[in-house]
């Protein structure tokens, strides 16, 4: 951009007419890029030159065209595209993609590449940070190789969990370009997807480094806030997130279990209305395991949290028996059995409490994502600890299943009595190194929600579990 061209050059020749006394003219298929009294025609004889010079602070594409004319006016010519591009366009990226790893382990070295109209690719700055240096420290994040094609390779912070966006930059010595991705750490390999949310205040879908995109309504309405997403009616935007090894096929054994804490800030209305699922694809007709809220059957000033598999009609939702408080914080687990199609809700699982299970039967579908959801009748909310895990267990670690306590001389062993533990039986054994698990002899008592054994004047050591009989 306001430069012109080195001077190009080119041969003339006429049977007939002397080269010099040829006429060469030039003219340009865009005036507002070029105008012709910018091409300039200079040399003599057979051998001249063009030089193209565009108008002040223009860009763009323009054909430019040299024709000769000989002393009988016949012509020929001759045509090149002249591309003006601004005085130094910004460098490119390319092939960025989210990734995760468990915790303490290292991610798997990724390979993206570069790019720039004007200089020479091994030139370019290519660095990398971490939005979150407690989960990824910068340190830990280096870029290798050259050319187009970089490599990252990172490594979480010892014991960390969570989520960073981690920042590519190339840099050329006059413009930048920056892209993000997203960078997960998982606590176990029975977990598929964990979001703490801790992020920088602003849009969920770009502050996430893309981990969530919009499935539906004004894109960039849905934001985070302090460390948590908030839901609210007055928005549209829903937005949904892949699940690590999706997608989950129907023709297994696979339940998906997704827990989060919820605080509800406003009342969601009479008619239920759902702001988390589970989705097959951003169709519509294809969510399930729907988490619903509204303030039917609740006392007033409270609201109850429902689930249905995939419809929102009244009549179809199971609502939890419990009224839940404003401003008050709920611990919430739904799954989805994939090859079933059923759904199951439990609130606040470790008080015990049963789940309940979505009454409208729908065919099964393939599994992908998670997904949030803003509408009219949700009321107002936050969610913060998201979890989705393939069993019960590994999306509630903070319940504690078993435990003991003394009584007078002996001691007794405790669990919650319903719920998900409902039918486990209570074993032990003397030793751990060649383990002879027994059932524990002596009756079962039920107090307070728990189920308690006594045993009388222990020695020794002694260990217990819990296990389903099959």
């Amino acid at each position: 951009m306001d430069s012109a061209t080195d001077p190009l050059p080119f041969h003339i020749g006429d049977t007939e007419t002397p080269a010099e006394q040829l006429v060469v003219t030039g003219s340009s298929s865009n005036p507002t890029l070029v105008d012709p009294a910018g091409i300039v025609v200079a040399g003599s004889g057979a051998d001249r030159t063009v030089t193209v010079g565009p108008n002040f602070d223009q860009t763009g594409s323009a054909t430019i065209t040299i024709t000769v004319r000989d002393s009988g006016g016949k012509t020929a010519s001759t045509s090149f595209l002249l591309t003006v591009l601004p005085g130094n366009t910004p460098p490119r990226i390319s092939g960025l993609t989210n990734l995760h790893t468990l915790k303490n382990a290292a991610f798997a070295p990724f390979t993206f590449r570069v790019a720039d109209s004007e200089q020479a690719l091994d030139t370019l700055s290519v660095t990398a940070t971490s939005s979150d240096p407690t989960i990824i420290p910068d340190e830990s994040i280096s870029v290798t190789g050259s050319g187009a094609d970089r490599t990252v390779n990172m490594a979480p912070a010892f014991d960390a969990v969570g989520n960073a966006v981690i920042t590519i930059t190339v840099d050329d010595g006059l413009a930048s370009t920056n892209r993000t991705f997203n960078a997960m750490v998982l606590p176990s390999y029975e977990i598929i997807f964990s979001e703490p949310f801790n992020y920088a205040d602003g849009a969920l879908t770009r502050n996430s480094g893309e981990l969530w995109i919009t499935r539906a309504g004004t894109a960039n309405q849905m934001q985070v806030k302090a460390g948590a997403v908030h839901v609210n009616a007055s928005q549209s935007e829903d937005v949904m997130a892949t699940l690590i090894g999706a997608p989950y096929p129907t023709n297994n054994s696979t339940v998906l279990y997704a827990s989060f804490n919820v605080t509800y800030t406003g009342l969601p209305t009479s008619a239920p209305d759902f702001f988390v699922h589970f989705a097959a694809s951003a169709d519509s007709a294809d969510l399930r395991g729907r988490v619903l809220a509204s303030t039917r059957n609740a006392a007033p000033g409270t609201y109850r949290l429902g689930v249905a598999n995939s419809t929102s009609t009244a009549g179809n939702v199971t609502d939890y028996p419990l009224d839940l408080p404003l401003d008050t914080l709920v611990k919430v687990v739904v799954s989805y059995d994939v090859a079933a199609g059923t759904s199951k809700l439990w609130v606040n699982p470790a008080s015990g409490g049963a789940p309940v299970e979505a009454i409208d039967a729908r065919a099964p579908i393939p599994m992908n994502y998670i997904a949030l959801r803003q509408n009219s009748g949700i009321g107002r909310l936050q969610m913060d600890d998201l979890l989705v895990g393939f069993s019960f267990e590994s999306v509630t670690p903070y319940i504690t299943r078993v435990k003991i306590r003394r009584s007078g001389t002996g001691v007794e062993v405790y669990w919650p009595s319903s719920g998900v533990w409902e039918g486990f039986v209570l074993e032990s054994t003397r030793s751990l190194v060649q383990p002879d698990w027994q059932p524990v002899p002596g009756q079962v008592s039920t107090a307070d929600g728990w189920d308690v054994v006594t045993i009388p004047n222990p020695s020794g050591n002694e260990f217990f579990r819990l296990k389903r009989p099959f």
